[in-house]
Order: C-alpha cells, then sequence, then structure tokens
C-alpha cells in the first residue's frame, strides 16, 4: 500500500471516527499527523500514528469552520491552537456605520427637542 502525503492545510477524514467530521492537517511528521477534526475541536490537535491510521483525503478542501482556524503552534511535541483560537470560530458581524448615524440623529433630535423647552436660548 502507498502511503498517503499528507500536507498541511489539508482536509481529511478519520475512517473509524466519521463522528469527528473533516479535520484540517495542522502539522505532519514522519511518524504522525496532527489533525484538529471539526466536530470534536480541542486546542490540542489530535496526533494519528502514520502506521495505524490511513486517513482519508477529503473530497471537499475547504470547512466553513476550519478554514476559520489560526495556524498551530508547536509546543513541546504536541501542536496546539492559540489561546485565543475561539474567537476565530465565532462570525464576524458586517461592518456598518448605521449605529453612528443614528447615534448623530439621535443627538440631533434630542439638541432640538431641549431647544423647544419654555426658557430655552436659542
Amino acid at each position: 500500500m502507498k502511503a498517503t502525503t499528507y500536507n498541511v492545510g489539508m482536509f481529511v477524514e478519520h475512517p473509524s471516527r466519521p463522528q469527528w467530521g473533516p479535520g484540517k492537517v495542522m502539522a505532519v511528521s514522519s511518524k504522525r499527523v496532527y489533525v484538529v477534526f471539526r466536530n470534536d475541536i480541542e486546542r490540542k490537535a489530535k496526533a494519528i500514528l502514520r502506521d495505524l491510521v490511513e486517513l482519508t483525503v477529503a473530497t471537499d478542501q475547504t470547512d466553513l469552520v476550519l478554514d476559520l482556524l489560526p495556524a498551530a503552534i508547536e509546543e513541546g511535541g504536541d501542536w496546539i491552537l492559540p489561546k485565543n483560537y475561539e474567537r476565530f470560530l465565532q462570525p464576524k458581524a458586517p461592518r456598518t456605520t448605521a449605529t453612528k448615524r443614528t447615534t448623530a440623529a439621535d443627538a440631533a433630535e434630542a439638541a432640538e427637542a431641549r431647544s423647544r423647552r419654555p426658557g430655552a436660548h436659542v
């Protein structure tokens, strides 16, 4: 059997753990593939022994969740996501200036209301 070549960033699936969903390869060594799986995301990537498990290359090489993950950092032989990795998984709210416009409109309306009060100087 020909050994699969794994690359960092590649999407794979674990043949005996389909409940984990697709995984993103975070690092590769001669003996292990370090993977973060979408349905079982942990800060520490799972170390998959290449001699024991032949990961399947996923059909889809993009994923709405895994594409947002930052790069893992090697720490004592493990591959770890940054401490703040969860913030990357939060959907970003669209930027808008509507809040500023509403605030400015409210301020103008409040100023006009003050000027209409009895005894107000215009």
